[in-house]
């Protein structure tokens, strides 16, 4: 068989959890002999679009700009049999689903599904309510400075002016805590639409926890999909 990983951002990064997560299975899978090719995201500056490496006898591919025709085809060359995603997963999902390959995804987190990356309500218990702009925004802009003092003003506007005022931002350079504010529907918006293409396109989901389990399955993922797979070392 063989399994394309799409890394957590940059496969040599030990920034965050996900990366040496990512790292870790791919280093098991090359041990055990198995044929994969990983493609990681990487922020360096390059002429070159998509750059071939060798990691310990296996292709890897450092993508530099998310060109979705140019990796389309790179995966068409590749022919896996199976794509595993841990990050770019709306994208990589859809073009697995028009190549009629099996997709699985890991969440690492709860910011597969929750705006605001968390799965915490603005009163730091566990969220369980479905995602919407009238839900998210105040946990949103908790997450910008000042944010929280324009929600009384902001929750009152009509949900259409929001999404065009962060529409017409998006448009100009950034401005410092007017853009991040003024954005938060429209950052909603763009992960609801991510969400519903995972769900569309995905054929099982590993999540980490129960609590993000039952948050995907409230957002609409079949719960039949989903297999549950605690992240670190259980306690015997």
């Amino acid at each position: 068989m063989k399994i394309l990983q799409i890394a957590n951002g940059d496969f040599f990064s030990t920034y965050g959890g996900g990366q040496v997560y990512v790292k870790n299975l791919v280093d098991e899978m090359i041990n055990q002999g198995l044929n994969i090719t990983v493609f990681s995201f990487v922020n360096k500056k390059s002429d070159v679009p998509i750059q071939k490496q060798n990691y310990r006898g296996i292709n890897l591919y450092e993508i530099h700009q998310k060109d979705k025709e140019a990796l389309k085809k790179l995966i068409q060359q590749i022919s896996p049999d199976i794509i595993h995603i841990h990050a770019e997963k709306a994208m990589i999902a859809a073009i697995g689903k028009k190549l009629e390959i099996p997709i699985i995804v890991t969440a690492h987190h709860g910011g597969i599904v929750c705006p605001a990356g968390t799965l915490m309500n603005c009163q730091d218990t566990i969220c369980h309510v479905p995602v919407s702009h009238g839900h998210c925004l105040c946990c949103v802009l908790r997450n910008t400075k000042t944010g929280l003092f324009w929600y009384p003003l902001l929750k009152n506007l009509p949900v259409s002016f929001r999404l065009k005022t962060g529409k017409f931002l998006s448009k100009l350079p950034f401005i410092y805590f007017v853009t991040p504010i003024l954005s938060s529907d429209l950052y909603i918006e763009q992960k609801k639409k991510e969400w519903q293409s995972i769900i569309k396109n995905t054929d099982t989901m590993i999540a980490p926890s129960y609590a993000i389990a039952d948050s995907m399955i409230l957002n609409g993922f079949p719960e039949e999909k989903i297999k549950i797979v605690p992240h670190g070392i259980p306690i015997i």
